[in-house]
């Protein structure tokens, strides 16, 4: 797909790459591109604080639905 097709890109960041992101700042995290449905299968390790970023900033005309579902297991 093309063009406005892509109408979200979403982030999971840590809290030091947040901050980053925040400010327009280059940022390390799992990214998932301008995509129509993502489902990111990873592993992150804590402890710390992390971000589950969406952003339509570059298809503000047209509204979201966004649904997340996350686990989390701790030993």
């Amino acid at each position: 797909m093309s063009g406005g097709n892509r109408d979200f890109e979403a982030f999971i960041l840590d809290d030091d790459n947040f901050r980053n992101w925040s400010s327009r700042h280059q940022a390390q995290g799992i990214s998932s591109g301008n995509v129509v449905v993502w489902t990111p299968t990873t592993t992150i390790r804590g402890p710390a604080v992390y971000h589950v970023v969406v952003s339509n900033a570059f298809s503000v005309v047209s509204s979201k639905v966004i649904t997340i579902q996350a686990t989390v297991e701790c030993p």
